[in-house]
This record gives structure tokens, C-alpha cells and sequence, in this order.
């Protein structure tokens, strides 16, 4: 009996045993995951060029044509894709794949079609990174420490600013992009093919580096292989959080270097340029305030000597599952035949209803000084835009 005993003792300890390696064998294995997001918008602006058609960015929606003034809905959503693990040494490691569906700024080079509507789905961003004590490296195509090391007041919001490029129209007699989708931004790499370092942060500081070899690179082309710009281009970031009184503030920046021959967003060759951008957020209970600062460098499809500068500043309120935001915007272009000025303001409330759905509004104020518009001299109105999107 005594034997008897000790067998099925034995017995049920091996199987707890073997109870409790199972979890350690399966948290070794990688995890996988999946989130996203789908946003709708509809709307209506009013303002000097009425009636006019608008070679609107294709942000939200394939094609390109409107007319201001008349109703419009836009849709947008992203699936991105998650694995992550750590090796026996300890080191984190990570892949990350984003499609987006109905994007108009894949990769138009040799396709007559982009811009028409026809790119439906696209991978955006791909890339694998790895992590410890030392910092974090990400390899692919990622958007560069430049844009991720910035908060401005455009952050606030619940809409991005360039929403109203497809409403109203925002375009310089140049035919660019509209002014709207500038916002506060700079010359960046975008997702080209990069090598990014971010430091540990320290003291609360943390600093990025990103080297593209060429700036037109993504994925399994490289630029030389294509139309395009083959010209290697560097960014630079830098960041401090901490606790200022009885709140946190947030400063951030960063610059990039375009090393020469840069293409612009109209396929303009460009000379070598240097621009940057700083961004400071405080916030305190539901309060937040944030400001921001632009040198966006001389951009050809200006046709100027001098550089696109800008500002934003605002202040939002958090009061649970609602928010409300307020925040301006200003850009100055320096051209040759007259200076390009932007002024935009946008208003926008936000609720939350739960379970990942949200509902916004936002009202857009805004004034466009074009001297190479010789009927309107620019664009002045309004717009207001319902949206509501879903997180998952």
C-alpha cells in the first residue's frame, strides 16, 4: 500500500509539473494581432470659389474631383497586422504590416491610373524591429523619427486639418496639393525604405535617427529602379516628457536633410534642403494646451527663394467620453510672384459612445491668399463636417 502511495504521488506531481511548463512553452511562442480602423465623413464647405472644380488631394477618396459647395462623403480605413516575440536572450522583437483600403497615395510610379480612383488596397507601412536596454531599431518602411518625434496643436483634434482639402477648394493657382494638407507638415522620407535607432529614454530624454538611402525606395523597388529619386536623405528627432508643477509637459522636433535632386510632392527636381519643426504640449487634469513651429524648407512647386513657414496653437478639454478642441493654423509659402498665405481655423467636438465607436463634428474657418488666383485672389469660407469612425 505504501508503494501504491508513493506511485500516485509521484503521479500528480509530474502532472502539475508538466502543468506548469505548458504556459512557459506557449509564452515563448509569438503573438499574433490584428487592429484598425474605418472613418466616414460627409460634409459641406462654402466660400469665394463656389461652384469651382477642385482638384482636391485624394487623401480620403480615389477620385480627385469635387465641386465646392456641393455635399460630399469621404471614407478611409487601415487593418494593420502585429507579431511579436522575444528570443531566449531576452531581446523584444516585432513585425508590423499596414493595408489601407481606397488610398490614393500608394505608389503611383508608371501607373497612368493613380489618382483616378483605381488603387483600392495597398500595403502602406512594412517593417520588423527590435528592442532592450539599448534602444529600439526598426528596418522597412516606416515613417521616420522626424514625423513620430512631433506633437503639434493639429494633434488636438478629432479630424485632421487636411479633411478639408476635400470639401473646399485650398489650391494654389500652382495646382498643387491643397494648403490644407500642409498643415504643420515638413519635407519628410514619408514610409520609404529606412534605417531608424531610437534611444532608450533617459532623465526623460530620447533621442532618433533615420537613414534612407534612397528617398523613393519602398518596399521590394528600389528608386533607381523607377522614375524617381534615388538621393539618400537623413532625420533627426528629438524628445523630453516630465512633470512641470502640477502637470506634464511634452517638447519634441525634428529635421530632415534632403542631400540633393529631392523630388517635391508635383515631381519637381529640387536642390539639396534642410527643414525642421518643434512641438510643445502641457497638459493638466482635462486640460491640454500645444503649440507648434515649422520650417518646411523651399519647396519648386512654389517657384521660390524662400522657405514654407507655419504655426499652429490650441487648447482642447477632455470631459470623459466627450471632447472638445480648438486650434489655428498659419503657413506662409515665399514665392517669386507673391507670397502664398493660409490661415485655418477648425473647431471640433468628439463623443465617445463605447466599444470603440465614436462620433465628431468640426467647423472649419478659413482664408487662402493666392496672388496667382487672378479672379479670387484665394479662397475664404466655411465648412462643417460630421464624422464617426470606428476603432478596433
Amino acid at each position: 500500500m505504501d508503494f501504491k502511495k508513493a506511485l500516485i504521488a509521484t503521479s500528480a506531481i509530474c502532472a502539475v509539473g508538466a502543468l506548469g511548463t505548458a504556459p512557459a512553452d506557449a509564452a515563448s511562442k509569438p503573438k499574433l494581432g490584428i487592429s484598425g480602423y474605418y472613418e466616414i465623413f460627409a460634409g459641406w464647405a462654402a466660400g469665394d470659389r463656389t461652384g469651382s472644380s477642385v482638384d482636391g488631394t485624394p487623401v480620403y477618396q480615389g477620385d480627385s474631383s469635387q465641386l465646392e459647395g456641393k455635399f460630399n462623403i469621404v471614407h478611409y480605413g487601415e487593418i494593420r497586422f502585429k507579431a511579436s516575440g522575444k528570443t531566449d536572450g531576452g531581446m523584444k522583437w516585432g513585425v508590423y504590416f499596414e493595408d489601407v483600403q481606397d488610398d490614393a497615395d500608394a505608389d503611383c510610379a508608371g501607373d497612368s491610373s493613380c489618382g483616378t480612383g483605381a488603387e483600392k488596397q495597398s500595403t502602406d507601412e512594412a517593417n520588423i524591429w527590435f528592442s532592450g536596454s539599448w534602444g529600439k531599431v526598426e528596418l522597412g518602411g516606416q515613417d521616420g523619427v522626424a514625423d513620430r518625434m512631433y506633437r503639434g496643436a493639429e494633434k488636438l483634434v478629432h479630424q485632421t486639418p487636411a479633411l478639408l482639402d476635400l470639401f473646399a477648394d485650398t489650391q494654389t493657382g500652382e495646382g498643387g496639393r491643397g494648403f490644407a494638407r500642409e498643415k504643420m507638415n515638413i519635407n519628410d522620407t514619408a514610409d520609404a525604405t529606412k534605417i531608424t535607432y531610437y534611444t532608450p529614454r533617459i532623465s526623460g530624454f530620447q533621442a532618433g535617427y533615420s537613414w534612407i538611402p534612397e528617398i523613393d525606395s519602398k518596399g521590394s523597388v528600389a528608386a533607381s529602379d523607377v522614375a524617381g529619386d534615388s538621393d539618400p536623405a537623413h532625420e533627426f528627432g528629438l524628445s523630453w516628457r516630465g512633470k512641470v508643477g502640477p502637470g506634464r509637459i511634452r517638447a519634441e522636433g525634428g529635421a530632415v536633410i534632403m542631400t540633393g535632386d529631392t523630388q517635391d510632392d508635383v515631381g519637381t527636381a529640387e536642390d539639396a534642403n534642410f527643414n525642421w519643426r518643434v512641438g510643445v504640449t502641457y497638459s493638466q487634469g482635462p486640460w491640454t494646451i500645444a503649440a507648434g513651429y515649422k520650417d518646411a524648407g523651399e519647396w519648386a512647386r512654389f517657384d521660390n527663394d524662400g522657405d514654407i513657414t507655419g504655426w499652429d496653437v490650441g487648447v482642447a478639454y477632455n470631459g470623459g467620453r466627450w471632447e472638445v478642441a480648438l486650434i489655428h493654423i498659419q503657413t506662409e509659402a515665399e514665392d517669386m510672384e507673391g507670397d502664398v498665405d493660409w490661415d485655418h481655423t477648425m473647431l471640433t467636438a468628439a463623443y465617445n459612445f463605447g466599444g470603440g465607436l465614436t462620433g465628431n463634428v468640426s467647423l472649419h474657418l478659413f482664408d487662402l491668399d493666392d496672388p496667382q488666383d487672378s479672379v479670387n485672389g484665394g479662397n475664404d469660407g466655411t465648412a462643417i463636417i460630421l464624422g464617426i469612425g470606428a476603432k478596433f
